[in-house]
């Protein structure tokens, strides 16, 4: 810090060192300090974070303007009557509050001071499930309105295979569906990723012999849709994935790297197939207590339950262990869970998830990354209210972007959490 107190003031037009300066008591209302909001984001291998903040002040006649934390002067330049904003540099302040006092003509005491919060991300993720082969022309209308009200939202799109192997669909409606989503990724950054029901026409693709149960929703399944991912042994699904990539790259997509199972039906052995076939997270881990609404409806919820014991609002990202993928261990994968804490808006009002994502950020500073994920369905877009939930907790969430100083919030994607947690 020493050093780079040195270059600032070399920079800057040198001179004597300044007298550390006292705290105001209150700030002087002259110099009109005001900035763009007290958060700053730490730097992650996602997000470069806030090298410096902008402050607009009146000068107020100075001539030169330092600014001072910790005991240490961090800013100093000469400045004039047309100055209107100085760049306060503050990638070296370590996560935490820091109150900096702002000082003209190197006098004894500031003239303003203003606490900022130095603070890791909060990463916000938005996906969608493509339990369809064909989201229809209305359902796809509707996410491009939930991206026109919420510009900086970025998405994680698991994509279903059998749009690939649907005979219902046309090659020019499949063109039409990848050229949607190669628009989305390339506007918004958005992630292509993978998502596995396993449907018959898509398995039958394969040597591996499609199963009918056990399903979570019928005695038995013929189509295969709502049969569990965890049916098929490692070797099968192994099979699936590399199936999977192959459709993907014939149909002018690349290879995913994240994924999450039909129904969050994944075990132990599914993680170990994505694992050994490239993926780099998982977002099967499913916080079931929020679906209450399957209570008694065949055995989708029993299932979660069995399957992610623990799983709650503020689970985080962790390697899972084979033999028990709802926690890490000594055989942990690897391959990072995303845990689902905020699930989908089909289970979860607008106020549940607003509660969930308070709990895991309720202001201040985070000294660790977290993640608070939300999604849906296409299908359920159409269904009255279903958007207006995501929208209105999306809503919340904007509130406090770090792009606008105003908190920790950046929007990410599921492979993206794998460049920040790693083994």
């Amino acid at each position: 810090m020493r050093v780079l107190m040195i270059l600032v003031m070399v920079s800057c037009g040198g001179g004597d060192p300044d007298p550390v300066p006292s705290a105001p008591i209150t700030n002087n209302a002259a110099y009109d300090l005001t900035t763009q909001g007290p958060y700053s984001l730490v730097a992650d291998e996602v997000s470069p974070g806030n090298a410096e903040l902008t402050f607009d002040l009146n000068i107020n006649g100075a001539s030169r303007i330092a600014v001072w934390t910790n005991d240490n002067q961090i800013f100093r330049r000469n400045v004039s009557s047309s100055t209107t904003n100085i760049k306060v540099p503050v990638a070296d302040l370590e996560v935490g509050e820091h109150e900096l006092l702002f000082v003209a003509d190197g006098k004894t005491e500031a003239f303003a001071k203003y606490t900022i919060h130095r603070t890791k991300a909060l990463y916000t993720l938005v996906s969608n499930d493509w339990d369809d082969a064909n989201p229809t022309n209305q359902q796809l209308a509707l996410q491009d309105e939930l991206y026109a009200e919420h510009p900086f939202m970025r998405n994680t799109h698991f994509v279903g295979p059998y749009t690939f192997t649907d005979s219902t669909l046309t090659d020019a409606r499949r063109g039409f569906l990848v050229n949607w989503l190669k628009q989305k990724q390339a506007s918004r950054g958005d992630e292509i990723a993978l998502h596995i029901h396993p449907y018959c026409n898509f398995v039958e693709t394969t040597d591996v012999p499609c199963r009918h149960v056990p399903s979570t929703v019928r005695a038995e399944d013929a189509t295969g849709y709502t049969v569990e991912c965890a049916a098929y042994t490692q070797t099968e699904f192994e099979t699936l994935l590399d199936k999977s990539d192959e459709l993907f790259i014939e149909y002018g997509l690349e290879k995913p790297t994240s994924f999450r199972a039909g129904g969050w039906t994944a075990d132990g052995s599914t993680l170990a197939a994505l694992a050994n076939k490239g993926y780099v997270a998982d977002s099967s881990a499913n916080n079931h207590a929020r679906m209450e609404e399957w209570a008694g409806e065949g055995t989708l919820l029993a299932r979660n339950q069995e399957l992610w014991p623990g799983i709650n609002d503020t689970s985080q990202p962790y390697f899972p262990s084979e033999s028990e993928p709802w926690t890490t261990g000594p055989d942990a994968l690897d391959i990072l869970q995303v845990p689902d804490n905020g699930i989908l808006c089909d289970y979860v009002t607008a106020d549940e998830m607003i509660e969930i994502f308070g709990k895991n950020w309720s202001g201040g500073v985070l000294t660790e990354p977290k993640v608070f994920s939300v999604g849906y369905h296409p299908g359920s877009f159409i269904a009255p209210g279903f958007k207006e939930r995501l929208t209105d907790a999306l809503t919340h969430v904007d509130q406090f972007l770090a792009r606008n100083h105003q908190g920790p919030v950046v929007y990410g994607t599921v492979s993206d959490m794998a460049k920040i947690w790693t083994k």
